[in-house]
């Protein structure tokens, strides 16, 4: 079975968060895409999707990531 893909643009309309959100999750490691076009675009799925509605969410409730804090 085929996994859904989207563009970054097409996850960012989804999930109501910038496209230039999105790439920052994506390359402070917190949302790394599924994959990658032949063009180097970066592709989601619905996994990716829902992580990014309970980053969103830890987010809200006020438990961001410390930049200050090595990561564990």
């Amino acid at each position: 079975m085929t996994q859904r893909t989207y563009s970054i643009g097409e996850a960012a309309r989804l999930s109501g968060i910038s496209v230039r959100k999105l790439r920052f999750y994506s390359d402070q490691g917190l949302l790394p895409p599924a994959g990658r076009t032949a063009s180097g675009y970066r592709v989601f799925t619905d996994g990716e999707l829902v992580r990014l509605d309970l980053i969103r969410c830890l987010r809200d409730a006020g438990l961001g990531r410390n930049r200050h804090e090595a990561p564990t």
